[in-house]
């Protein structure tokens, strides 16, 4: 079998495109949303470019963690820990800053119409002029987010349980935040499912701004990495749990018994 290391460290060249990408994101949305809010930007075509620029920040991490640096020779698993460990943080934390003050607008009536003199929630409304559920006050999209922001602090949980593996070389801790991992992307596919099916199956009678700028750019492109990401991250981490659990120490392994109170049953066991 061959050996997979996923607590290697960074290559330098990777390591600074994600410290470069991460100030650019901070900076793409601050100075619009600062420059918005006090009346110095107007909200539009303030939203439109914000929009388009964030993506850089956003993609180029997800693309870069599968760049081997010249000499190095990481295995596609190896890669897509890596991949992991970007795409957890960068989704979570958009899941959860973005929704969370859309959740609370909407439940005290801020975001229910809300248009541009509405300068402070400019980051919310830019959207919903194209999917008008967003300041409708629509049950079901409530409901979508909310188990969108349960996600996010579900991927962050996983993050910092990989966080501690990779700094402890703790393959239990690995293993449990895989776990925890598989369980967030698959709640966050679910959602975007959700999202995309409810709409279509509505006609698109919620969508306004047209095809290109309502559907194709707003509705398609600014969510569809929300279904690709998982469909990358949950088979390697199932892989990546198979892989653990078959080179784990048998003094670390987590026995298969079978239950004494419940004939043919099973019972988990971990020695101590």
């Amino acid at each position: 079998m061959q050996k997979l290391n996923f607590a290697r460290p960074v290559a330098a060249h990777r390591r600074r495109i994600y410290a470069v990408m991460f100030v650019l994101g901070v900076l793409i949305t601050g100075i619009p949303f600062l420059g918005v809010g006090f009346g110095v930007l107007p909200p539009e075509p303030t939203y439109t470019i914000w929009g388009a620029l964030i993506y850089i920040p956003l993609l180029v991490p997800l693309f870069t963690a599968w760049w081997d640096a010249p000499g190095e020779n990481r295995t596609w698993s190896e890669r897509a820990a890596e991949f992991t460990m970007v795409w957890f943080p960068v989704t979570a934390s958009s899941q959860i800053t973005w929704e969370t003050p859309w959740l609370i607008g909407d439940l005290t009536g801020i975001m229910n119409g809300a248009g541009p003199d509405d300068r402070w929630v400019w980051l919310w409304w830019g959207y919903g002029a194209a999917d008008t559920r967003y300041l409708t006050s629509d049950a079901g999209l409530y409901g979508m987010e909310v188990v969108a922001v349960i996600g996010g602090l579900a991927l962050f949980t996983a993050w910092f349980y990989l966080l501690r593996a990779k700094a402890t070389g703790d393959d239990i801790k690995r293993i449990k935040g895989l776990f925890v991992g598989i369980v967030a992307c698959s709640m966050m596919l679910a959602v975007v499912s959700i999202y995309y099916i409810s709409e279509t199956r509505a006609g698109f009678a919620d969508l306004e701004q047209g095809f290109w700028m309502g559907f194709m750019f707003k509705f398609v492109f600014m969510n569809i990495w929300w279904v690709f990401a998982p469909l990358i991250t949950i088979p390697f981490m199932i892989k990546q749990i198979d892989y653990l659990y078959r080179t784990l120490p048998p003094s670390a392994r987590i026995h298969l018994a079978p239950s004494a109170t419940a004939p043919g049953s099973v019972a988990l066991k971990t020695p101590v």
